[in-house]
Protein backbone atom coordinates (compact mmCIF):
# COMPACT_ATOMS: atom_id res chain seq x y z
CA UNK A 1 0.00 0.00 0.00
CA UNK A 2 3.01 2.30 0.18
CA UNK A 3 3.10 2.93 -3.57
CA UNK A 4 6.41 1.21 -4.24
CA UNK A 5 7.01 -2.28 -5.72
CA UNK A 6 7.73 -5.22 -3.42
CA UNK A 7 9.60 -8.45 -4.11
CA UNK A 8 8.71 -11.13 -1.57
CA UNK A 9 10.53 -14.44 -1.25
CA UNK A 10 8.37 -17.25 0.14
CA UNK A 11 10.67 -19.77 1.83
CA UNK A 12 10.80 -22.78 4.12
CA UNK A 13 13.44 -22.94 6.90
CA UNK A 14 14.58 -26.45 5.86
CA UNK A 15 14.97 -25.51 2.17
CA UNK A 16 18.61 -25.55 1.01
CA UNK A 17 17.95 -23.27 -1.98
CA UNK A 18 16.26 -20.82 0.40
CA UNK A 19 19.28 -20.82 2.69
CA UNK A 20 21.54 -20.02 -0.26
CA UNK A 21 19.19 -17.26 -1.38
CA UNK A 22 19.06 -15.56 2.04
CA UNK A 23 22.45 -13.71 1.98
CA UNK A 24 21.98 -12.70 -1.66
CA UNK A 25 18.50 -11.40 -0.90
CA UNK A 26 19.78 -9.39 2.05
CA UNK A 27 22.62 -7.90 -0.01
CA UNK A 28 20.21 -6.96 -2.80
CA UNK A 29 17.88 -5.29 -0.30
CA UNK A 30 20.76 -3.24 1.09
CA UNK A 31 21.89 -2.23 -2.39
CA UNK A 32 18.38 -1.19 -3.46
CA UNK A 33 18.08 0.75 -0.20
CA UNK A 34 14.30 0.91 -0.15
CA UNK A 35 13.80 2.12 -3.72
CA UNK A 36 12.18 -1.26 -4.27
CA UNK A 37 11.22 -3.22 -1.17
CA UNK A 38 12.45 -6.76 -0.65
CA UNK A 39 10.83 -9.03 1.91
CA UNK A 40 10.80 -12.68 2.95
CA UNK A 41 7.96 -14.78 4.38
CA UNK A 42 8.14 -18.18 6.02
CA UNK A 43 5.51 -20.04 3.99
CA UNK A 44 5.37 -22.87 6.53
CA UNK A 45 4.02 -20.41 9.11
CA UNK A 46 1.77 -18.54 6.68
CA UNK A 47 0.34 -21.36 4.60
CA UNK A 48 -2.91 -19.59 3.79
CA UNK A 49 -1.12 -16.52 2.45
CA UNK A 50 1.32 -18.63 0.46
CA UNK A 51 -1.59 -20.60 -0.98
CA UNK A 52 -3.38 -17.41 -1.88
CA UNK A 53 -0.50 -16.50 -4.19
CA UNK A 54 -0.03 -19.97 -5.64
CA UNK A 55 3.22 -20.84 -3.87
CA UNK A 56 3.97 -24.51 -4.45
CA UNK A 57 7.74 -24.74 -4.11
CA UNK A 58 10.55 -22.94 -2.30
CA UNK A 59 11.83 -20.40 -2.70
CA UNK A 60 9.12 -18.71 -4.74
CA UNK A 61 9.51 -14.99 -5.40
CA UNK A 62 6.54 -12.79 -6.19
CA UNK A 63 6.51 -9.21 -7.46
CA UNK A 64 3.80 -7.02 -5.91
CA UNK A 65 3.16 -3.92 -7.99
CA UNK A 66 1.41 -0.68 -7.03
CA UNK A 67 -2.27 -1.08 -7.79
CA UNK A 68 -2.46 -4.70 -6.68
CA UNK A 69 -1.00 -6.65 -9.62
CA UNK A 70 1.11 -9.67 -8.61
CA UNK A 71 3.65 -11.31 -10.92
CA UNK A 72 6.10 -14.18 -10.74
CA UNK A 73 9.70 -13.05 -10.43
CA UNK A 74 11.72 -14.54 -13.28
CA UNK A 75 15.09 -12.90 -12.80
CA UNK A 76 18.47 -13.87 -11.32
CA UNK A 77 18.83 -14.80 -7.67
CA UNK A 78 22.27 -13.48 -6.85
CA UNK A 79 22.43 -9.98 -5.37
CA UNK A 80 23.92 -8.14 -8.35
CA UNK A 81 21.56 -9.88 -10.76
CA UNK A 82 18.53 -9.02 -8.64
CA UNK A 83 19.61 -5.38 -8.50
CA UNK A 84 20.15 -5.19 -12.28
CA UNK A 85 16.91 -7.02 -13.06
CA UNK A 86 14.93 -4.70 -10.80
CA UNK A 87 16.49 -1.64 -12.45
CA UNK A 88 15.66 -2.97 -15.92
CA UNK A 89 12.10 -4.11 -15.23
CA UNK A 90 10.86 -1.91 -12.38
CA UNK A 91 13.02 1.21 -12.69
CA UNK A 92 10.15 3.19 -14.20
CA UNK A 93 8.14 2.59 -11.01
CA UNK A 94 10.86 3.73 -8.63
CA UNK A 95 10.29 7.11 -7.06
CA UNK A 96 13.36 9.29 -7.55
CA UNK A 97 14.93 10.53 -4.35
CA UNK A 98 15.31 14.26 -4.00
CA UNK A 99 18.44 15.83 -2.60
CA UNK A 100 18.60 15.99 1.19
CA UNK A 101 20.21 18.92 2.95
CA UNK A 102 23.54 18.00 4.54
CA UNK A 103 22.96 19.21 8.09
CA UNK A 104 25.24 16.77 9.91
CA UNK A 105 26.90 13.35 10.13
CA UNK A 106 23.58 11.47 10.02
CA UNK A 107 22.72 12.68 6.52
CA UNK A 108 26.28 12.11 5.34
CA UNK A 109 26.30 8.53 6.63
CA UNK A 110 22.91 7.69 5.12
CA UNK A 111 23.91 8.92 1.67
CA UNK A 112 27.64 8.31 1.48
CA UNK A 113 28.85 5.62 3.88
CA UNK A 114 26.02 3.36 5.09
CA UNK A 115 25.88 1.26 1.91
CA UNK A 116 28.68 -0.81 0.42
CA UNK A 117 30.14 0.90 -2.66
CA UNK A 118 27.96 3.94 -1.94
CA UNK A 119 28.05 6.82 -4.38
CA UNK A 120 26.81 10.25 -3.42
CA UNK A 121 26.50 13.48 -5.35
CA UNK A 122 26.92 16.57 -3.21
CA UNK A 123 25.86 20.00 -4.46
CA UNK A 124 27.24 23.14 -2.86
CA UNK A 125 24.83 26.00 -3.51
CA UNK A 126 25.44 29.75 -3.20
CA UNK A 127 24.59 31.39 0.09
CA UNK A 128 20.90 32.22 0.21
CA UNK A 129 21.81 35.93 0.50
CA UNK A 130 23.43 35.63 -2.92
CA UNK A 131 20.82 33.50 -4.71
CA UNK A 132 17.63 34.16 -2.77
CA UNK A 133 15.14 31.40 -2.05
CA UNK A 134 13.94 31.34 -5.66
CA UNK A 135 17.46 30.90 -7.00
CA UNK A 136 18.23 28.14 -4.51
CA UNK A 137 15.04 26.30 -5.37
CA UNK A 138 15.92 26.54 -9.06
CA UNK A 139 19.27 24.85 -8.38
CA UNK A 140 17.55 22.12 -6.37
CA UNK A 141 15.00 21.59 -9.13
CA UNK A 142 17.83 21.08 -11.63
CA UNK A 143 19.55 18.58 -9.33
CA UNK A 144 16.34 16.68 -8.62
CA UNK A 145 15.39 16.64 -12.30
CA UNK A 146 18.73 15.04 -13.14
CA UNK A 147 18.24 12.52 -10.31
CA UNK A 148 14.82 11.62 -11.74
CA UNK A 149 16.23 11.30 -15.25
CA UNK A 150 19.01 9.01 -14.00
CA UNK A 151 16.99 7.26 -11.31
CA UNK A 152 18.56 3.91 -12.19
CA UNK A 153 22.03 5.14 -11.29
CA UNK A 154 23.20 4.22 -7.77
CA UNK A 155 23.55 7.74 -6.38
CA UNK A 156 22.20 9.40 -3.26
CA UNK A 157 21.98 13.19 -3.34
CA UNK A 158 22.92 15.85 -0.82
CA UNK A 159 23.23 19.62 -0.87
CA UNK A 160 24.87 22.16 1.41
CA UNK A 161 25.11 25.91 1.51
CA UNK A 162 28.45 27.36 0.46
CA UNK A 163 30.69 27.59 3.51
CA UNK A 164 28.41 25.54 5.77
CA UNK A 165 30.72 22.50 5.56
CA UNK A 166 34.21 24.04 5.38
CA UNK A 167 36.09 20.84 6.26
CA UNK A 168 34.29 18.95 3.49
CA UNK A 169 35.00 21.68 0.97
CA UNK A 170 38.66 21.65 1.97
CA UNK A 171 38.80 17.85 1.65
CA UNK A 172 37.45 18.26 -1.88
CA UNK A 173 40.31 20.58 -2.76
CA UNK A 174 38.51 23.85 -2.10
CA UNK A 175 35.62 24.84 -4.31
CA UNK A 176 35.59 28.62 -4.54
CA UNK A 177 32.87 28.91 -7.18
CA UNK A 178 29.23 28.06 -6.57
CA UNK A 179 27.12 26.20 -7.42
CA UNK A 180 29.39 23.17 -7.48
CA UNK A 181 28.65 19.46 -7.76
CA UNK A 182 30.94 16.66 -6.63
CA UNK A 183 30.51 12.89 -6.96
CA UNK A 184 32.05 11.04 -4.02
CA UNK A 185 32.94 7.41 -3.32
CA UNK A 186 34.02 7.08 0.31
CA UNK A 187 34.80 3.37 -0.15
CA UNK A 188 37.28 4.10 -2.91
CA UNK A 189 38.47 7.41 -1.46
CA UNK A 190 37.77 9.24 -4.71
CA UNK A 191 35.91 12.38 -5.72
CA UNK A 192 35.13 14.07 -9.04
CA UNK A 193 33.97 17.65 -9.54
CA UNK A 194 31.63 18.66 -12.34
CA UNK A 195 33.06 21.44 -14.49
CA UNK A 196 30.02 22.09 -16.71
CA UNK A 197 27.03 24.37 -16.21
CA UNK A 198 24.77 23.52 -13.28
CA UNK A 199 21.65 22.43 -15.14
CA UNK A 200 19.72 19.16 -15.34
CA UNK A 201 21.18 18.05 -18.68
CA UNK A 202 24.81 18.62 -17.69
CA UNK A 203 24.31 17.11 -14.23
CA UNK A 204 22.76 13.96 -15.71
CA UNK A 205 25.57 13.64 -18.24
CA UNK A 206 28.19 14.15 -15.54
CA UNK A 207 26.69 11.52 -13.21
CA UNK A 208 26.66 8.93 -15.96
CA UNK A 209 30.13 9.91 -17.13
CA UNK A 210 31.57 9.34 -13.65
CA UNK A 211 30.31 5.75 -13.64
CA UNK A 212 31.91 4.90 -16.98
CA UNK A 213 35.20 6.58 -16.16
CA UNK A 214 34.97 9.59 -18.46
CA UNK A 215 36.25 11.92 -15.71
CA UNK A 216 39.47 11.35 -13.77
CA UNK A 217 38.88 11.28 -9.99
CA UNK A 218 40.97 12.87 -7.26
CA UNK A 219 41.90 11.37 -3.87
CA UNK A 220 39.39 12.05 -1.11
CA UNK A 221 39.38 11.45 2.64
CA UNK A 222 36.12 12.18 4.43
CA UNK A 223 36.42 14.83 7.14
CA UNK A 224 34.26 15.45 10.20
CA UNK A 225 30.88 16.70 9.03
CA UNK A 226 29.56 19.74 10.89
CA UNK A 227 26.13 19.99 12.49
CA UNK A 228 24.33 22.98 10.98
CA UNK A 229 20.73 24.22 11.23
CA UNK A 230 18.52 23.35 8.25
CA UNK A 231 17.43 25.98 5.77
CA UNK A 232 14.02 27.41 6.62
CA UNK A 233 13.06 27.81 2.97
CA UNK A 234 13.06 31.59 3.17
CA UNK A 235 15.17 34.38 1.73
CA UNK A 236 18.12 35.20 3.91
CA UNK A 237 18.30 38.21 6.18
CA UNK A 238 21.55 40.17 6.12
CA UNK A 239 23.13 40.70 9.54
CA UNK A 240 22.17 43.95 11.19
CA UNK A 241 24.94 46.52 11.20
CA UNK A 242 25.46 48.82 14.16
CA UNK A 243 24.86 52.48 13.31
CA UNK A 244 27.92 54.66 13.12
CA UNK A 245 26.77 56.81 16.06
CA UNK A 246 26.97 53.74 18.31
CA UNK A 247 30.66 54.54 18.69
CA UNK A 248 30.28 58.24 19.57
CA UNK A 249 31.02 57.64 23.26
CA UNK A 250 33.98 55.31 22.69
CA UNK A 251 37.30 56.87 23.69
CA UNK A 252 40.00 56.17 21.14
CA UNK A 253 43.63 56.05 22.10
CA UNK A 254 46.18 58.11 20.25
CA UNK A 255 45.83 61.26 18.23
CA UNK A 256 45.02 61.95 14.61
Amino acid sequence: NGGEPWLVAFYAPWCGHCQRLAPEWKAAAEALDGSVRLGALDATKHEALAGRYGVQGYPTIKVFLPGGEVRDYEGPREAKGVEEHVAATLGHLVRPRGAAELTGPTEWAAACTARKNALCAVAFLPHVLDSGAAGRNAYLEALNAAAAQKRRLPYRYLWAEAGAQPALEEALGGLGDYPALVAVSTDKGKAVRMREAFDAAHIASFLEGVLIGKVAPSPFAAPVIAEVPPWDGQDGKPPEEEPLDAYDDVELEGTF
